[in-house]
């Protein structure tokens, strides 16, 4: 199996959740801060954006052989237009690493690509 890429926000959810936190005890601050951190990230805005399309690259690599399979990790991440940073209030990515809860997430996804792969 071959893991795809995904996408690198541009910034550090944790911090942002953070001082969204921090910056709930007062009325000033409640008033200056949506007290909101961005869940979704346009795909532009990806740090590890390439010139290369490295995920079309291994796609078109797994292509060549019959035991080896390629899975996306941004179509679990992204669709059209942005992709998710944020989900119930827990950063999945950090970057360039996965959080406790986005190493959940996307584990999941591979188990269930693998387990349904035809043997």
């Amino acid at each position: 199996y071959i893991l795809g890429t995904y996408h690198q926000p541009s910034y550090n959810p944790y911090t942002c959740l953070l001082n969204t936190q921090t910056m709930n005890d007062n009325f000033l601050s409640r008033l200056l801060n949506k007290n909101q951190c961005d869940e979704r990230e346009i795909k532009s805005k990806d740090e590890f954006k390439t010139s290369a399309n490295i995920d079309k690259l291994l796609l078109k690599a797994s292509l060549n052989y019959k035991n080896i399979h390629y899975i996306s990790m941004r179509e679990s991440q992204c669709n059209d237009k942005d992709c998710i940073i944020i989900e119930n209030g827990n950063p999945i990515i950090v970057r360039p690493h996965l959080t406790k809860f986005g190493a959940e997430k996307f584990t999941k996804i591979i188990m269930n690509n693998i387990l349904s792969t035809p043997k």
